[in-house]
């Protein structure tokens, strides 16, 4: 991941999600180097756009997104006390992906307009047709030899009990979630003070920190 991406992710982590202007104006790059960093991230499934308006996308971070913060975690030790609070932001900042799938695997199939409501009373959004926003997402899911939605009828639809994420994408997961509760204990226990020489090493499979105040 370059130093762009990562800090194109922070920024919409920070935020929960972005616009285009948002990184003009906070990150100070040209229209095409910003077009360039977003198509690469989206490829990457790093982030997914929602357009509530004609030609007014908002970004938000996807669930890869937020592990591929978490595994630069190390790399950036100078960064260690953003990269604290950025932690403890992860779990409330949910994409509506993420929401549509919690609630269909509880619920089973749902009408798009019924997930909307549902939605929204945890994720308000400033978007007029957030519905419209639900239902591309499910319709993108239908398509392709291993959908991760199905249809049940008009409006309808249901996780596919079928489908089966990656190898690799189950590893990730596992691993970024074994690596965040791991960090969140040793950055609560540790004492780090402004100049401290942060150190962050792997021993044994396990990711340790150490500072000059806590060797």
């Amino acid at each position: 991941m370059t130093e762009y991406d990562q800090k194109f992710l922070e920024l919409i982590q920070e935020s929960g999600q972005a616009r285009f202007r948002d990184f003009q104006s906070q990150l100070g790059l040209n229209d095409r180097t910003i077009r360039e960093v977003l198509t690469r991230l989206k490829k990457k499934g790093l982030i997914e756009v929602n357009e509530p308006r004609p030609r007014r996308p908002v970004y938000v971070i996807t669930e890869d997104g937020r592990e591929a913060i978490l595994e630069s975690f190390a790399s950036t030790p100078e960064d260690i006390e953003f990269k604290k609070q950025q932690l403890d932001r992860l779990p409330s900042v949910r994409t509506f992906r993420e929401h549509i799938n919690e609630l269909l695997m509880k619920n089973g199939p749902m009408h798009y307009k019924k997930l909307t409501e549902e939605i929204l009373k945890v994720k308000p959004t400033r978007g007029k047709t957030p519905d419209q926003t639900v239902l591309a997402i499910l319709e993108r899911g239908t398509r392709g030899p291993n959908p991760k939605y199905i249809k049940t009828g008009p409006g309808i639809y249901g996780l596919n009990p079928s489908y089966q994420p990656s190898a690799k994408s189950t590893q990730v997961k596992q691993l970024a979630g074994e690596l965040y509760v791991d960090l969140t204990e040793q950055l609560k226990s540790l004492n780090i003070n402004a100049g401290d020489e942060v150190k962050i090493v792997v021993e044994d499979g396990k990711i340790v920190i150490t500072s000059s105040s806590n060797p």
